[in-house]
């Protein structure tokens, strides 16, 4: 099956807005490129329509991050929206299920899962973790976007399973948006409670109760809060860290009382119960991203200060990760090195920083960008590459139809100077 210049190949995904294709770009260099390709269920009037959806700001805005699904083209026709993506070979979701299919000895592999004993290493869930929060660190900042819908079937992994890309801004929302939140989103068992307590008014922090779910996923390859309905959702987060009190957060038990809602008293499990084989520094971090009260979760840039992150924690955990019992798992496996970023390639004259600055109206210093991405270089970028067959639309277009802002010669010349004023203080 054709679509202008690319070779549909099987349909991989689909969700509640759009189809997930498998294609080949045929106009790249050796013709045989794979790509994804999104095609959006709803029909469109016009362009401009489709320019002004959450998910294509949001993917517009969040261009060439590392960790973040890059957007290669848009294409409309005939009132059809299609977005087209770099491909990734997996997910965490499908990676988790394909480590149980691998593994070589059934009696130890039940023997770990019956024990909450997942399959990763926590050099591995670190490294994945670390991605994730700097992807969140780039999206959380004024002016910018929370996702609503994190699940490991949505964070995509590279075929060597080093580098980790957050997918499907569907469900993604401004965060200075002054419109009530929807309660609608998010895959039940990664919502956060808020959300489950129709609170209209939640903010990024919801992305942060999600990614303490997947976290401690990825250490016991089961969910954390398993929930069959919205109330048991509750009653399960409920049993593993305890109902929240008015001390705790007041706030929460407002929302409960507005809604009929009364939370169990129940004795709970704690999380260090539901992760055996996580470090403690592991566990203090999930326990904070999965707190009741939203504003005691620390922020993505928090959280990538904790000390779960410090240099010194590169070492496996021996309790479950020592060599002998991956080897008597996975024989012949080799853990990969813990290299998760490359630089990008220089392409135009103005730099990433240059464009967040007029996009952000924000500081965009390199100590921030070091912050989040040690070791990072920026190289100049222009930020879009050539958007498809729209007319005459190009990434110039498309940023000023977006922003309301243009990329003209005056601009450029004014980067050009700040980029030589900066180089020059540099020395």
């Amino acid at each position: 099956m054709e679509y202008c210049s690319y070779t549909l190949i099987d349909k991989v995904g689909e969700g509640t807005f759009g189809y997930v294709w498998k294609a080949i770009d045929n106009l790249s260099v050796d013709g045989s490129e794979i790509v994804a390709i999104k095609e959006m269920k709803k029909s469109y009037s016009s362009l401009e329509e489709c320019l002004e959806l959450p998910e294509v700001r949001a993917l517009v805005k969040l261009h060439g991050d590392p960790n973040i699904i890059g957007l290669r083209k848009l294409i409309y026709e005939n009132q059809v929206l299609y977005l087209v993506f770099d491909y990734q070979e997996s997910t965490l979701y499908r990676l988790m299920h394909d480590k149980i299919n691998l593994c070589t000895d059934p009696e130890l592999l039940n023997g770990l899962l019956e024990n909450r004993i997942g399959l990763f290493s926590e050099f591995e869930i670190r490294g994945w973790s670390r991605q994730i929060l700097r992807a969140l660190a780039q999206m959380h900042r004024p002016g910018g976007y929370m996702h609503r819908d994190l699940k490991p079937d949505n964070l995509l992994v590279s075929k060597d399973g080093e580098s980790i890309k957050i997918a499907d801004f569907g469900q993604a929302r401004e965060i200075d948006s002054k419109s009530p939140c929807s309660d609608y989103v998010t895959t039940r068992m990664y919502r956060a409670p808020e959300v489950l307590l129709n609170s209209v008014s939640y903010t990024s922090a919801v992305d942060m109760w999600a990614v303490g779910a997947i976290m401690a996923e990825l250490y016991s390859f089961r969910p954390l809060f398993p929930g069959k309905s919205r109330a048991d959702q509750l009653y399960k987060i409920c049993s593993v860290i305890g109902s929240p009190t008015y001390e705790s957060w007041a706030e929460g038990i407002q929302l409960a009382n507005s809604c009929g809602y009364k939370f169990p008293q129940v004795h709970p499990y704690g999380i260090s119960t539901m992760i055996p084989s996580a470090s403690h520094e592991a566990i203090d971090l999930i326990k904070s991203l999965c707190s009741w009260d939203p504003k005691n979760r620390p922020t993505a840039m928090e959280a990538l200060e904790h000390p779960y992150f410090a240099p010194d924690m590169r070492e496996l955990p021996e309790a479950t990760t020592c060599a002998k019992l991956e080897q008597r798992i996975y024989p012949n496996q080799t853990y990969f090195g813990e290299k998760l970023l490359g630089p990008f390639s220089p392409v135009g004259d103005i730099t990433i920083e240059d464009m967040l600055k007029r996009v952000w109206a924000e500081d965009t210093s390199a100590k921030f960008e070091q912050r989040i991405y040690p070791n990072q270089t920026w190289f100049g970028v222009e930020l879009f590459g050539p958007f498809s067959p729209v007319g005459n639309m190009t990434s110039q277009d498309l940023f000023e139809s977006v922003w309301g802002c243009s990329l003209d010669a005056s601009f450029r010349e004014m980067a050009h100077q700040e980029k030589q004023i900066a180089s020059a203080h540099a020395f």
